[in-house]
């Protein structure tokens, strides 16, 4: 099992930058020396008119769960969890990222 995130995504970048980032930051500042996150989804998602990446962490990497939020707050990125994101999709505010 996984824990899904849907993170901002800033213009031009991938998701392996995105993830990248996220994983120096673990690395760096929390000395993560193992784990890892995947892609939960390959195409991004809209909403509010913002892009979301979707990022899975793995149960057996659960402190990267706990850090991707100080991550978020530290890049200045929204992030939903994957419930959150599907509750707001439902409502007809999700799309796929047409950029």
């Amino acid at each position: 099992m996984a824990s899904t995130f849907f993170v901002e995504q800033r213009i031009g970048e991938t998701w392996t930058e995105l993830t990248g980032q996220f994983m120096n930051f673990c690395i760096q500042r929390k000395g993560v020396t193992r784990g890892g996150c995947h892609e939960g989804d390959a195409n991004p998602s809209e909403l509010d008119g913002r892009t979301y990446a979707s990022v899975a962490i793995p149960d057996q990497s659960r402190d990267l769960a706990d850090y991707i939020w100080e991550w978020a707050e530290f890049e200045e990125r929204r992030i939903l969890p994957n419930q959150q994101f599907a509750e707001q999709a439902e409502g007809g505010k999700a799309s796929p990222a047409t950029s």
